[in-house]
């Protein structure tokens, strides 16, 4: 049997453990390999977690970091005493909306991102289905100043996004980034064209890409590269639960 790699043991500890005490890095990695692959003997599982510790340890450094770049609070925490490394999970009331998004429907997480720009004070429309030329919503007047004043229209923010309703390991790929900043090219074009009258051609334009899952590294670098307005499934219920947002 081939043994995972650090990243993917990483990856498996961040999902499946919920310690709120401090536990040992060696004895979540052992926890975690005895739930997904039992085959393993009980001393197979503790050879490979003494092994791969260090470079496990690396895997979820790295992954603070990505979460504090990607503006999102992490659910854990890493403490390091001498040669031993310990982890606690925090408790985080917006992983049971992060569920319930995961078990929606694509039409429900298309509304639900809606809901979120709504609250923001723009006007979002929904488009997804057939036919909506890779683009699931946009969203019209998305002011761009924190406070409650009085702005021109360039002040406001046009947002043409895509919403995409996977599972926890179905990660976005660069591929479906770049598709996407082709698709919303045309789309904004058109929205543009269709609404004159609140949209000039050097208004002010979002790309948005939200997923109830995450993006690969390439994809994360791509989207920050271009300036994509990116949320993960953590990003998104973190964005919610700041606005109130409890529900679908």
């Amino acid at each position: 049997m081939s043994r995972p790699a650090p990243k993917r043991i990483a990856m498996w500890i961040v999902e499946d453990c919920s310690n709120l005490d401090y536990a040992s890095l060696q004895t979540l990695i052992v926890n975690v390999l005895s739930t997904r692959l039992p085959t393993l003997s009980d001393e197979q599982r503790a050879e490979f977690s003494e092994e791969v510790e260090l470079q496990v340890l690396n895997e979820l450094y790295r992954r603070l970091g990505m979460d504090k770049d990607d503006g999102v609070v992490s659910n854990f925490e890493v403490s390091s005493e001498e040669s031993t490394s310990y982890i606690r999970f925090i408790e985080r009331p917006e992983l049971t909306l992060l569920d319930t998004l995961r078990n929606a429907t694509p039409k429900q997480f298309e509304q639900f991102c809606k809901k979120v720009l709504d609250t923001l004070g723009a006007n979002a429309i929904v488009k997804g289905g057939p036919g909506d030329g890779g683009v699931d919503f946009f969203a019209l007047d998305l002011p761009l100043n924190p406070y409650d004043i009085p702005s021109p229209p360039g002040g406001k923010a046009l947002v043409v996004g895509q919403a995409k309703k996977y599972a926890i390991d179905n990660l976005v790929t660069e591929y479906e980034l770049r598709s996407f900043v082709g698709a919303s090219a045309k789309e904004s074009f058109n929205i543009k064209r269709d609404h004159p009258s609140e949209i000039g051609i050097a208004h002010p334009t979002v790309l948005a890409f939200w997923t109830t899952s995450d993006f690969h590294t390439s994809a994360r670098q791509f989207a920050r590269d271009l300036g994509i307005w990116y949320l993960n499934g953590l990003a998104l219920v973190q964005l919610a639960n700041r606005l109130g947002i409890e529900d679908l």
